[in-house]
């Protein structure tokens, strides 16, 4: 059986637990906390007080070992209970062999970072399948958890700051999971957690901010207003590299419509842009012009060499940077 859905995954859990749950189970999620934070998860669902769990890597165990320690009850009696983390092709696809035949005792929990491909995986155990989920997707369903736990003790969290939470942390589980515990505290004595509490409590991303100044310089010229310490050569370098995603997103656009590549297939290259950011993308960068990207590549290209070859502070270089790009833009 293959879930491509989380909750239906639980629901299966909580249907199964404890007795009649499979022995196989694989996660394929990208998010290396996130999976790890489900098949513990999944775990629990067995119900067992003090679990025994070998945490195998992938890359550093053989279907010999597995088999046998799958085959070796503990003195109490306890099944064996297996997390294998990213295994590689070619032990996955023995255990794929091994599968022709179900398990007779111990729990086999199986973590990927891509997506599995395995019928006999999917008759004889249970696949939960999050790698096709697009980062909207992603993004609400993290949204709706927070909301739950929020109401599980008896706090209500806007959908409105529980979006801006992640937003502000750029996408990252296992930071959001650690924030919530300190928003949780920080509102202790609050019924309602709104944007203002995540904004005193959550700081915003580097990564993130670079990457908004960066879209808005490249698709709207907007300068940005932000301070940077002359010697902060980390943040100049952080901030050319999304300049030259921008920029690579654009000519990329260019080569689909050159190729005639029709646009109900472009969400396949962009995955991370929603359909209405794609299309507003695209529209842009048919006024903004070929030219007008790969002549921003050249530009980054030279000011990244000039950097490395002059003592010139980092807050320099960026005006340099602001200059010539908008140079560039020539108005269609």
């Amino acid at each position: 059986m293959r879930y491509t859905n989380l909750s239906s995954f639980q629901a299966h859990l909580r249907a199964s637990s404890p007795n009649h749950l499979c022995r196989i189970y694989c996660i394929a999620i990208p998010d290396d906390f996130e999976r790890k934070e489900i098949v513990y998860a999944a775990i629990s669902s067995l119900n067992i007080p003090l679990p025994e769990i070998y945490n195998l890597s992938g890359i550093e165990v053989d279907l010999e070992k597995i088999l046998h320690i799958l085959n070796s009850p503990n003195l109490m009696g306890d099944q064996p209970i297996i997390f294998l983390n990213e295994p590689d092709k070619k032990l996955f696809e023995l255990l794929v062999i091994q599968c022709l035949e179900p398990l007779v005792s111990g729990y086999l929990f199986i973590g990927l970072k891509t997506k599995p491909i395995s019928e006999k995986m999917e008759k004889y155990g249970v696949i939960l399948d999050l790698t096709q989920e697009r980062p909207w997707e992603r993004d609400k369903r993290w949204s709706l958890s927070l909301q739950e736990k929020a109401r599980s003790l008896k706090k209500q969290f806007s959908s409105e700051a529980s979006t801006l939470m992640i937003q502000r942390l750029d996408s990252d589980a296992s930071l959001i999971r650690s924030e919530m515990e300190k928003l949780l505290t920080f509102c202790a004595d609050k019924d309602l957690i709104g944007c203002d509490d995540v904004r005193a409590v959550c700081q915003e991303n580097r990564s993130q901010t670079l990457w908004k100044l960066a879209e808005n310089l490249i698709w709207d010229h907007t300068l940005p207003s932000i301070a940077v310490d002359p010697s902060n050569f980390s943040y100049f370098y952080g901030f050319l590299f999304a300049l030259r995603q921008q920029l690579l997103i654009g000519d990329k656009m260019h080569a689909l419509a050159k190729s005639c590549v029709p646009f109900s297939h472009w969400d396949i290259h962009f995955p991370k842009l929603k359909p209405q950011l794609l299309q507003q993308r695209a529209i842009a960068a048919e006024r903004l012009g070929a030219i007008y990207f790969r002549k921003g590549l050249e530009i980054l290209f030279d000011i990244e060499l000039f950097s490395k070859t002059h003592s010139l502070s980092a807050d320099i270089i960026l005006d340099c940077i602001y200059m010539k790009l908008c140079a560039n833009f020539v108005p269609r």
